[in-house]
């Protein structure tokens, strides 16, 4: 969960997000696979806030909303 959240919600671990932008026109995914749900299109340039990464897919949000988009998205 985000360190923001520690003291509100109870997690097995907290994260301070690391701010990236795409570098691509990328879905924000409702799960870490292709064909799961799209929860937003998101454009070269928005801002997502990571949590995690693994398995080629980075868990975190964008606005509002919570998800995966692919790793390979992100921006160095």
């Amino acid at each position: 969960a985000d360190i923001a959240l520690a003291g509100t919600v109870i997690a097995s671990h907290y994260a301070v997000p690391l701010e990236r932008r795409l570098a691509q026109p990328t879905r924000l995914m409702a799960a870490p696979r292709e064909g799961a749900d799209v929860l937003a299109e998101l454009g070269p340039g928005a801002t997502v806030r990571i949590l995690d990464k693994r398995g080629g897919w980075a868990w975190g949000y964008a606005g509002d909303l919570v998800g995966y988009v692919p790793a390979a998205a992100l921006s160095a």
